[in-house]
């Protein structure tokens, strides 16, 4: 929406909410954001639909609560306790099978039905239906990482993002595809995985016939049209689309050696890529063909 009213001085930045893209212009970052699309997260139980994952993980846990309770008025499993409480007296949900024991938390979850997002952010057009999304959010604008790694010089926006996060120092990956062996840290991150099953390809490049996946892999492809290098090197001129593409970049400035290790020989090298080209040099395999 470009009617849209900014509170613009000089010293706002527009910050991208699904990347490292900032402006002062606000016409420049509502442009931006629209090349990204519209992206939501739905839930499996009942199909309401998200602005991120974590107000989606949120919304489940009222899913999985107690999934085992019995209902004292009915001999049938019910899938949350609060849903027995609808053969008393509560307040239920027109919408779906939730039901509350107080009114106040009825409207809080019946704004999640609706298109009524009442928090809105005062730096971009973003609104939320709850207070504390619309608060993480704005730490994006901010800067503020508020969720800092106990193990690591690395801080977060979100309490979601930390979590996920941990699991690289743990190793965890508990959203396991069922349809192959892999595994992930995250549950977008599997759903984006199972397309790669089901080839479906929701998300479409406005410039060329390319879809993808996975939204991410759209906004790395958008940027060999838009020529955008977010990500700076901050001891030389270089600036790379991604952000893997500069951790590898920065080994060259550093005493860091490179990651990739040759089994048959001492080489090593910065990039797998070139790992496996050297590898070709003993095994003598030759796949690309005139």
């Amino acid at each position: 929406d470009t009617s849209y009213q900014f509170r613009a001085t000089k010293d706002i930045w527009f910050k991208c909410c699904f990347c490292a893209y900032v402006t002062t212009d606000q016409h420049e970052i509502i442009s931006h954001l629209a090349s990204h699309g519209i992206e939501q997260f739905k839930c499996q139980h009942c199909s309401v639909l998200f602005d991120s994952m974590s107000e989606l993980q949120c919304h489940s846990q009222r899913h999985r609560s107690d999934m085992s309770s019995k209902c004292p008025s009915s001999p049938k499993l019910s899938p949350r306790k609060q849903v027995c409480l609808t053969h008393t007296n509560t307040y239920k949900c027109q919408r779906c099978h939730l039901a509350f024991k107080e009114h106040g938390g009825l409207t809080k979850h019946y704004q999640t039905h609706l298109a009524e997002k009442p928090f809105k952010c005062k730096l971009c057009p973003k609104a939320f239906a709850h207070r504390g999304s619309l608060t993480n959010h704005s730490r994006i604008h901010t800067g503020e990482k508020a969720y800092k790694c106990e193990q690591c010089p690395k801080a977060f926006i979100r309490n979601s993002d930390l979590t996920a996060h941990n699991r690289m120092h743990t190793g965890e990956k508990p959203y396991k595809c069922e349809l192959c062996s892999r595994a992930f840290t995250r549950q977008s991150t599997l759903a984006g995985h199972i397309r790669t099953h089901t080839g479906n390809k929701p998300y479409k490049c406005k410039q060329c016939p390319k879809a993808f996946a996975q939204h991410y892999n759209l906004t790395v492809h958008s940027r060999i049209h838009t020529r955008e290098k977010p990500y700076e090197c901050k001891l030389c001129p270089r600036a790379f689309a991604q952000n893997i593409a500069l951790t590898l970049h920065n080994r060259t400035h550093t005493s860091e050696r490179p990651s990739y290790k040759c089994k048959l020989c001492p080489k090593a090298f910065t990039w797998l890529s070139t790992l496996t080209s050297h590898i070709r040099s003993h095994t003598g395999n030759k796949p690309y063909k005139c």
